[in-house]
């Protein structure tokens, strides 16, 4: 069995046998070469660079860029620095699983092969590509409105550049705190 549509050129192979997973391998078929546009500049610009290098996680390539110079330098970060990337890397992974999901993985059920399946106009009717599903449209819409954790700190999504070694660049205060909460209850609903 292979699983369709993984992010980037990658691909997972299982083995199943009796409904239980007894092999899997997980193959990266494309060097893509983003360390090399790296090589010989000043190590800073790796936080301008990293979030660039894709359109849906980039900031868990700015997280993984500051922790390297953090990391590198030996600097300490600061507590509220950690809360705040994490709450951003938490409201981007959300927005990822959701969108991976209903709007990549779903609807392939939408596929004629299924029509005699009993749920198959319910499927239909939520996931229809390109776009016209009911779930697929609310994905879209929901998904904007959990980036606006990242926005309120970051200032915009995707390629926010926010995180420095040692901290963030943004302070975090009650209005701030009360705007992510009030975009993540309305996700929630």
């Amino acid at each position: 069995m292979e699983m369709n549509r993984v992010e980037g050129d990658l691909q997972i192979k299982l083995e199943v046998e009796k409904n239980t997973v007894t092999d899997a391998w997980c193959t990266g078929s494309m060097y893509r070469g983003f360390e090399q546009v790296l090589i010989g500049r000043e190590p800073t610009d790796a936080l301008v660079i990293a979030p660039r290098i894709c359109g849906i996680c980039s900031t868990s390539q700015l997280y993984a860029a500051t922790l390297a110079l953090e990391d590198a330098s030996q600097i300490p970060v600061a507590p509220n620095a950690t809360r705040i990337r994490n709450i951003c890397l938490m409201a981007e992974a959300v927005m990822n699983d959701a969108r991976h999901t209903f709007l990549m993985f779903a609807p392939d059920f939408c596929n004629p092969a299924y029509k005699n399946h009993p749920l198959y106009d319910a499927i239909l009717g939520a996931f229809e590509p390109p776009f016209k599903g009911r779930l697929t449209r609310e994905t879209v819409e929901s998904t904007k409105q959990i980036l606006g954790i990242i926005v309120a700190f970051g200032g915009q999504w995707p390629h926010s550049t926010y995180m420095m070694p040692g901290g963030v660049t943004c302070p975090v205060n009650r209005e701030k705190l009360a705007n992510c909460l009030d975009v993540i209850q309305a996700y929630v609903r």
